[in-house]
């Protein structure tokens, strides 16, 4: 039940997440759904709410088609079995204000577009999977959103100078060569982003050793980044036929490239003309071999990833 799923969540964000209900009864299916909705906020009144939506919810099969005669006196002797004061929750159930209460709510809900439930919105904004573990990534990346950067980092390189990056992991260095002249917004954000920190602590989310690493991403979900996104930088000259190619993630439309990187395990020449190649690993094999697999996008609940310790800029 959707209800539980929420539980699992407030476990995991105490200090985050604060759960709001609003009722959504379904009258063209369930005749008695808005009855029902009453019926839980008036327990609600005595400290039942969730007890008597479980109730409901489980034992709809006994009084969906019940008459409104019916299902009041039901409800009344269910009321009686959680220990409410039967004649004050019978007196709220029917009482003009939670009548007006779950109009409203049904009122928000279908000017917004809503018609099924359960929905979750998430600071107002809907999103289809109700799971603890679909929302989980969704809250981390809307934890940050205050602190995320809303324009394209001040000019930090010379793309007339070399640049090689040091990234310190747990299990050892990787270096890398970097192409300024080739795809200067990427080793610009990449270089004031490795200078101001960013990437320190931040974990490869994405590990397939038939494929590639990916990491650059501070909620480690796969769905943030730092804040803002500028065009890829394709060129003729740089491809992903060889292995060890360092290249910006980015989504399916055009000009989302962001802070988010990664590293090619293998040739992967379908992946050319599509990602922007900013660099090569060029020492470290070994160490970039030894990346822990991590499948975000089948397991949400894996273990965190491999961990970026640090990342040092080398300007010559």
């Amino acid at each position: 039940m959707a209800y539980q799923e929420f539980e699992k969540l407030m476990e995991m964000y105490p200090d985050d997440v604060r759960l709001v209900y609003r009722a959504l009864p379904l009258i063209s299916i369930h005749p008695n759904a808005k009855v029902a909705a009453q019926a839980a906020e008036a327990a609600g009144a005595q400290g039942k709410f969730w007890e008597m939506y479980s109730a409901l919810f489980t034992k709809q099969g006994d009084w969906s088609g019940l008459t409104s005669e019916e299902f009041l006196a039901w409800l009344a002797a269910e009321a009686e079995t959680l220990g409410l004061d039967v004649d004050q929750f019978s007196q709220d159930t029917s009482s003009e204000d939670l009548q007006n209460k779950i109009q409203g709510e049904i009122d928000y809900a279908n000017s917004i577009g809503l018609g099924s439930t359960p929905t979750v919105l998430i600071n107002g904004r809907p999103v289809s999977n109700w799971q603890a573990s679909g929302i989980k990534p969704i809250i981390e990346v809307v934890k940050i959103e205050d602190s995320l950067m809303k324009e394209c980092p001040p000019w930090v390189i010379d793309v007339e100078k070399t640049y090689t990056a040091t990234i310190t992991t747990e299990n050892g260095d990787m270096t890398f060569e970097l192409y300024p002249e080739y795809a200067p917004l990427a080793v610009n954000s990449f270089v004031y982003l490795a200078r101001e920190g960013f990437y320190d602590g931040v974990t490869f989310h994405r590990v397939y050793h038939d494929f590639m690493a990916q990491t650059g991403d501070p909620t480690g979900t796969g769905w943030s980044g730092a804040g803002y996104q500028y065009r890829e930088e394709i060129v003729d000259e740089l491809t992903f036929d060889d292995p060890y190619m360092l290249g910006v993630a980015r989504s399916q439309a055009e000009a989302t490239s962001g802070s988010q990187f990664f590293i090619t395990y293998v040739p992967y020449p379908t992946l050319n003309g599509l990602y922007t190649i900013f660099g090569k690993l060029v020492d470290g094999v070994d160490v970039f071999e030894m990346i822990t697999e991590r499948d975000a996008d089948q397991n949400p609940d894996a273990p965190l990833g491999d961990k970026i310790l640090s990342i040092t800029i080398t300007e010559e």
